[in-house]
């Protein structure tokens, strides 16, 4: 016989079950929720034409013809900018070409809410900045600012990096490649002047922005090398960091019109900053904290304090100049790398897309916005951060170095026909690890003639 219970005896089950399985969820340890992949979102073509890439395959996005946030995507479309959803990709509304304007969008922002578009002529100085409201396409403010050149004058040191930078706080344009650098900060959403500042002369300096802050990486005759992190509304400095090198360590000056020093400055959108200066390679937190070297940052550690993605690139390894060298041969997926928070190490997911041909170009608190050229098509492809239960700590590919397939055992005589007749596999260069022929496989084949 099958018995109903009443509303009463259903209450109390119920809250027999709610106290069992709070006391057994309070008992348990919990398990952590930590970052295990990129997950394609969505992917759209783009027309740059960014062919003849300086490094390894790398466009050169200092003056961006992305931008990101975490509601919108803009892209530079010929004459126009084209307004995306950052979730979908699905279109949201277009900046028009203006006649009035040059036809060529040099370069495209976005923060706070504010679309800041660049108009211009890459050999002329002078370029026609304009601000929309991000939600409604309405133009708020337009002038024209003086762009530095690539013309170099004898005895002065130079500015390598965005000539536009565009943060909560504000935008700065470097007026002047060539020292003495005149700098000019303007109001996001008015395009008013709210400071300008000239760094002193005899420098050589590279600049990059984050979201609330610019940062100066410079090299002043007969001083150290210097990182200042400037307020993009005041140009006042938030603080400033020296780091240990000297250019010359036998104290000898250079010449500011003799070769630029080995130097470099990247920084993620949420603040952090990877330098490279004379033997230092360090990591620094958005509030100047030294937080790692780059020989403690490729060790390979477990995190789920990870920073906004600031690096595409392959295993990180450093250089022999104490650098960060992101472009080794193995493994071959592009990786999103990321800084721990706190410890200063790097570590990374991988993406479905070869490094080779892989740039980062934006990313926000769960998302992250890739450029590649693969085959001569240009795409921009959005990456979503899924979240669960870690699986421990990986090296970098996750395979060790002796458990990769023989490449060349992996093809057979038809696969081989269809390069031509006459055609046989043999080990190529590159061996996942360095590895000796008779200690590793061949993860790599050429194919030859005979």
């Amino acid at each position: 016989m099958l018995t109903v219970p009443g509303h009463r005896t259903i209450a109390v089950l119920l809250a027999m079950v709610v106290v069992v399985c709070s006391t057994v969820t309070a008992d348990s340890p919990r398990l952590p929720i930590a970052p295990i992949e990129w997950r394609a979102a969505w992917s759209m073509p783009v027309e740059w034409q960014t062919g003849g890439w300086p490094h390894y395959g790398h466009p050169d996005f200092a003056t961006p013809l992305v931008a990101t946030s975490d509601v919108a995507v803009a892209v530079r479309q010929q004459g126009r900018v084209t307004v995306h959803d950052a979730r979908t990709g699905a279109l949201r509304r277009t900046i028009p070409a203006d006649p009035e304007l040059p036809a060529s969008v040099t370069g495209v922002w976005i923060s706070a809410e504010t679309l800041v578009v660049s108009r211009g002529t890459r050999d002329i100085a002078d370029h026609v900045l304009s601000g929309y409201d991000l939600f409604t396409g309405a133009k708020l403010w337009q002038r024209t600012v003086i762009v530095a050149g690539f013309s170099q004058k004898e005895g002065f040191g130079w500015y390598d990096g965005p000539r536009i930078m565009v943060t909560e706080r504000g935008v700065v344009v470097f007026e002047q490649e060539s020292g003495p650098f005149a700098i000019h900060a303007l109001d996001l959403r008015t395009g008013a002047t709210t400071a300008r500042m000239t760094h002193p002369q005899r420098c050589h300096l590279k600049g990059v922005a984050t979201a609330r802050s610019v940062m100066l990486l410079s090299y002043c005759v007969g001083d150290q090398f210097g990182l200042v992190s400037l307020d993009p509304h005041t140009l006042r400095y938030n603080w400033t960091r020296q780091l240990s090198s000297f250019l010359s360590p036998d104290g000898d000056e250079p010449e500011l019109n003799s070769s630029p020093p080995a130097m470099d400055i990247k920084a993620s959108a949420d603040g952090y900053v990877y330098v490279w200066g004379g033997n230092d390679a360090l990591f620094y937190a958005a509030n100047g904290r030294l937080l790692s070297s780059v020989r403690e940052a490729v060790e390979v550690t477990d995190s789920s304090r990870w920073s906004l993605p600031m690096f595409t690139g392959s295993n990180p390894t450093v250089g022999d100049d104490g650098e960060l060298v992101l472009h080794s041969k193995w493994p071959s997926p592009a990786y999103l790398l990321s800084l721990d928070t706190v410890t200063g190490h790097l570590g990374g997911l991988p993406i479905d897309m070869p490094y080779a041909f892989a740039s980062l170009v934006g990313a926000t608190r769960d998302m992250a916005f890739v450029h590649s050229n693969i085959a001569k098509a240009e795409r921009i492809t959005a990456y979503t951060l899924v979240r669960g239960l870690p699986t421990g700590p990986a090296v970098f590919g996750g395979v060790a170095a002796d458990a990769w397939p023989d490449a060349c055992a992996l093809l057979t005589d038809r696969d081989l026909r269809v390069v031509g007749d006459g055609y046989q596999a043999v080990p190529g260069g590159g061996r996942q690890g360095g590895g000796d022929v008779t200690e590793t496989p061949a993860v790599q084949l050429d194919t030859t003639y005979g």
